[in-house]
């Protein structure tokens, strides 16, 4: 049984470690200066494709879209940690490369998460257009 410890001020739900059944697991990757790890598989996206192109809409962005709201419904994806221990959120902000405008190099982009696609992906792209071709722009009320 997992055993969570509220902390009101931000509504974090933290997990009690010493009860946590991934703790071994924990206390092990968490000795890794960068604990991730990748993975590969296939998946056929043909429809999305196709509503996209329908959609006259980024299928680069609706992709990232479903990829992240697939992930959200997986608790195990939502461990986070900060100074205070291990809790679960939710994606809320996502990274992306984009072209600039002006060159043939790429910036990074940081977004809000929106559950709706379109608005989503609309909001991505007014994100990279006010970026400009700044390479990266972080704002610290993310993260």
């Amino acid at each position: 049984m997992m055993h969570f410890v509220y902390n009101k001020e931000h509504m974090k739900r933290y997990i009690e470690l010493n009860t946590w059944k991934r703790k071994d697991h924990f206390s092990f990757f968490s000795q890794y200066e960068i604990p991730r790890f990748n993975m590969t598989f296939d998946l056929d996206v043909t429809k999305l494709y196709q509503w996209a192109k329908n959609e006259n809409v980024s299928f680069y962005l609706a992709l990232m879209h479903h990829v992240i709201q697939s992930l959200n419904q997986v608790e195990n994806f939502q461990y986070r940690i900060d100074e205070k221990g291990v809790f679960l959120e939710p994606i809320r902000y996502v990274s992306f490369t984009d072209k600039r405008a002006s060159d043939d190099l790429f910036k990074m982009v940081f977004c809000e998460v929106d559950d709706d696609c379109l608005t989503f992906i609309n909001h991505a792209k007014k994100t990279s257009e006010k970026q400009g071709d700044i390479f990266l722009v972080l704002q610290a009320k993310r993260f």
